[in-house]
């Protein structure tokens, strides 16, 4: 086997049933591949991005709240006549699981992007770099979070503070992992970064709410 193609795990009952509803013909593919002929075919890439943008539509989030806590996610496939549904759902996603993946560090344009971004979130204070016990606290009508009695980020605001992603809040959690911690330069570029990922990722699904209006067709 090509050591780039790619191993897929779907399913084959799934993969009739989206070459049956869609249309489409499945391909296997290599690494990097999947979108280029979208009208006749689709590989393991593109049904990945699909799902990864369909995940993070709101309104999907919202009519299978319940669902998500209990199972593994229902995904709607749409039907021939809605090619242009999954190609949308499919470019937010890829674009997503790109930011998700840090793998705008490969792009010099998009780092220097992230990095003025991210220079609205930095710690302030004088103090050892430590969470302390019984932090982080967070002052969000300062946008302010404290890692100690000393030292805050500042730049965060409730909805990155209060972002919740896979049943946890990313955020809290990262620096509730490192309580008792030093945190180095790397440390804090990392968490600035992270804040900028969530940050985009909000912007995307809004972006997806508002751009794409036939969600209702799925079924």
């Amino acid at each position: 086997m090509d050591s780039n193609e790619i191993t897929s795990n779907l399913n084959p009952t799934f993969i009739k049933e989206v070459n049956l509803k869609t249309g489409l013909k499945y391909k296997q593919s290599k690494v990097g591949e999947g979108g280029d002929n979208f009208e006749a075919i689709w590989t393991p890439t593109d049904i990945f991005h699909y799902i990864y943008g369909l995940l993070h539509d709101p309104r999907y989030r919202l009519k299978y709240e319940t669902f998500l806590k209990q199972d593994f996610p229902y995904i709607p496939i749409p039907k021939k006549n809605n090619i242009k549904l999954i190609r949308q759902y499919r470019e937010f996603g890829a674009t997503l699981s790109n930011l998700h993946m840090f793998k705008w560090l490969d792009s010099t344009e998009k780092l220097h992007q992230v990095q003025d971004k991210s220079k609205r979130v930095r710690l302030l204070g004088t103090g050892d770099d430590t969470i302390a016990p019984g932090y982080p606290k967070a002052k969000l009508s300062e946008q302010k979070v404290y890692i100690n009695q000393n030292q805050c980020f500042i730049g965060i605001n409730k909805d990155i503070w209060n972002f919740y992603l896979g049943g946890y809040l990313p955020l809290q959690k990262w620096l509730k992992d490192r309580k008792g911690q030093y945190l180095s330069k790397e440390h804090v570029a990392l968490f600035r970064n992270i804040t900028v990922v969530i940050s985009e990722t909000i912007r995307i699904m809004e972006l997806i709410n508002a751009s794409i209006a036939n969600f209702d067709d799925l079924r």
